[in-house]
């Protein structure tokens, strides 16, 4: 299947780079981390580090974040990160649960928890 995925994704940015399209977009993969590149020890971790390593481990059998990354990594891309801009760390929930629906919008709230709980203690 991997290598029907590279084929489309190849034969798509030849097409669109004859009809003269300079960039195109492999999209994100949310909560994977590229190695640090400078040798340097990583700053401490905050609170909100530690919850989105948490996050990331916990969905990872879900959606696949580091397969992801590393299946887009054949490519080469030029890699720029994605930010989520917040006002206070109270408003995170609010944007977990947007970001929930965006990915599972028929999913009621009870089977969104149940989901976390599964993963949860799978993670553990």
């Amino acid at each position: 299947m991997a290598e029907i995925m590279v084929y489309l994704i190849a034969t798509a940015a030849l097409r669109m780079r004859d009809e003269g399209v300079e960039s195109m977009s492999l999209s994100g993969a949310p909560f994977a981390r590229r190695a640090s590149s400078t040798g340097n020890s990583p700053p401490a971790a905050s609170l909100v580090s530690r919850l989105l390593a948490w996050l990331a481990d916990v969905l990872e059998p879900v959606y696949g974040f580091r397969s992801l990354f590393a299946f887009k990594m054949k490519f080469h891309p030029e890699l720029d990160s994605i930010h989520m801009a917040y006002a206070d760390v109270a408003s995170l929930p609010t944007a977990g649960r947007a970001i929930t629906r965006a990915y599972l919008p028929a999913a009621s709230p009870r089977q969104t928890l149940a989901l976390m709980r599964m993963l949860s203690e799978r993670s553990r």
